[in-house]
């Protein structure tokens, strides 16, 4: 299964969890139609949840797999890497709970721009139009602090977008196919 997190604040990061590549997805399609060593080292952010207090054990687990740069930054590390050191991470790494992509960064105030933030995120990269998408989410302090709400309006530009870009006219979707979690944190 897939998880996607939104952090929210001024800046939203949506990231993408995922330990292997998913079978039949967009993603799998790209690999089969390129090399696969220039998939394999796709340069792309890494963002590392670490427990409180335990940033600097990740990141000298990091410094010892060749990671030079890594700054923490509120319980989160993170890294350049590629898939292959996606890979590398979610089996070696001990003490970074996971590892996520960033797939984008974006300011939101508002619902309308967490909407067109979403909503300008390539989903139909990362989602099949079968999906089945589980919204979950966390608020600290923030102005967007209805995490039910929030996870619709996110939920509601994924499938506007998935329904877009494959000219479905479709405005729901069956969701019968592999489970995609979406995070909502808000901080």
């Amino acid at each position: 299964f897939h998880v996607f997190q939104l952090f929210l604040h001024k800046q939203i990061v949506v990231t993408f969890h995922i330990s292997i590549i998913p079978p039949f997805s967009p993603l799998v399609n790209l690999y089969l139609t390129k090399r696969r060593q220039s998939f394999i080292m796709l340069a792309m952010k890494l963002l590392i949840p670490v427990a409180s207090g335990l940033e600097q054990i990740t990141k000298r687990q990091l410094f010892s797999l060749g990671f030079d740069k890594a700054p923490a930054n509120n319980g989160r590390i993170e890294i350049d890497g590629s898939w292959e050191d996606v890979a590398r991470l979610n089996v070696l790494l001990r003490s970074g709970e996971r590892v996520l992509i960033v797939l984008d960064k974006f300011h939101a105030v508002t619902f309308d721009e967490l909407y067109e933030g979403v909503y300008n995120i390539p989903w139909e990269n990362w989602l099949t139009v079968d999906s089945k998408i589980l919204m979950d989410g966390k608020s600290v302090q923030s102005v967007l602090a209805a995490i039910k709400v929030t996870g619709g309006v996110a939920k509601k530009a994924i499938i506007r977008r998935l329904g877009d870009k494959i000219r479905s006219g479709r405005k729901t979707f069956a969701e019968t196919g592999a489970r995609s979690i979406v995070g909502v944190s808000i901080y």
